[in-house]
């Protein structure tokens, strides 16, 4: 599990803020410059890149 909007910003620690990543996803998330991800709805998450490009990804 891993917090959509990252707990040192200001993220809750509930369950709409939490999504199930795989480390693939956990790693881009953490360490790919620009990249922001906003969770949709539970379970669905939509990624930007600094390009602007867009990609929803299911976790369920």
């Amino acid at each position: 599990m891993d917090h959509t909007l990252a707990r040192d910003k200001g993220g809750p620690t509930a369950y709409g803020n939490l999504a199930a990543l795989h480390r693939r996803h956990h790693r881009i998330k953490g360490t790919v410059p620009g990249v922001r991800v906003r969770q949709i709805r539970p379970g669905r998450l939509l990624w930007r890149t600094r390009t602007g490009d867009t990609y929803i990804t299911d976790t369920d």
